[in-house]
Formats: C-alpha cells, sequence, structure tokens
C-alpha cells in the first residue's frame, strides 16, 4: 500500500510548492487535503494512530502559529505565513509530533542554502525580501516520511515517541 502512498504524498507536494513558488501562499484547501491524507495514510499504513495525527497537527499548528505571532509583536510583520504555519500542522498528521523537528531543519536548511546560493551568484538579499517557504517544508516532509526523522539518522530522540 506504501507504494502508492509515497507517490501521491510526492505529487500533492509538489503541487503545494509549485503553488507557493509562483503565488507566494499555501491554499487553504490544499493544507486540508495535506491534513486529511495524512491522518488516512497513518491509519492505512499503520504507522502513526488518528487520534496521534491530529493531536499532533493541533499541538504542531498552534506552537508555530505562536512563534508567528511573537515575531509578528516583536517586529511588527509576519516573518512566517499562516499558510505555512498550516502545512506544518498538516505534516504532522503524516509524521507525528516527533516527526516536526525534522521537517522544520530540513526546511530551513534547504532555504538557508538557496539563499546562499542567490547571494554567491551576485544578487541582492534583504530582510524583508519575501521567499516562498512552501517548497522547502515540501521537501523536507518528503526527506522525513521517506527516511524517517532525524533521531533515526543520529541514533537519539529529538522528542519522546507516543
Amino acid at each position: 500500500m506504501e507504494t502508492y502512498v509515497t507517490p501521491a504524498l510526492f505529487c500533492g507536494l509538489l503541487a503545494i510548492a509549485i503553488y507557493d513558488l509562483v503565488y507566494l501562499r499555501i491554499p487553504d484547501l490544499a493544507n486540508l487535503a495535506l491534513l486529511l491524507g495524512g491522518i488516512g495514510a497513518g491509519e492505512l499504513l499503520s504507522r502513526i494512530s488518528p487520534i496521534w495525527a491530529v493531536t499532533s497537527a493541533v499541538i504542531a499548528f498552534a506552537a508555530l502559529w505562536l512563534v508567528r505571532e511573537g515575531y509578528f509583536r516583536w517586529r511588527g510583520r509576519h516573518g512566517l505565513g499562516l499558510g505555512d504555519v498550516k502545512f506544518i500542522g498538516a505534516s504532522a498528521a503524516w509524521v507525528g509530533l516527533e516527526g516536526v523537528p525534522s521537517v522544520l531543519l530540513c526546511a530551513f536548511v534547504l532555504g538557508l542554502v538557496c539563499v546562499g546560493a542567490f547571494v554567491l551568484s551576485g544578487r541582492s538579499v534583504t530582510l524583508v525580501d519575501r521567499w516562498p517557504f512552501g517548497p522547502f517544508l515540501a521537501a523536507g516532509l518528503m526527506l522525513v516520511w521517506v527516511v524517517g526523522p532525524l533521531d533515526v539518522w543520529i541514533g537519539a530522540p529529538l522528542l519522546p515517541r507516543a
């Protein structure tokens, strides 16, 4: 069954990434489909229970929403789009709360590499430039879905397992 789920996830993430690249936003319907797909896939493949998938999604969304709002209060502008926050919540339905730090770390590293490549190519990058974060989040989710969270790679848990 996983031979069908993983390609479907890849296609959905690719569509989200392309949309975010073009329009600098992730549609609510795409995030809802990602959330429901994660709940269904977890149950279908016996990877994560539906209750833990929903709980993980709510906690991840709430935590990143607080970060988003804290940054807004500090700087007077949003540093993370609401679609990205919803995407992270939906991602948690796929990989559980224990996989979210790995998704975020992968996305941040890929984003920094991309910005670094822009700078090295002589392009100007400022702190107020808007960058689509969805493609990096999508790549991070795909990597963690296929390979597993970072604790699998380094041998130490980042968060306790449910």
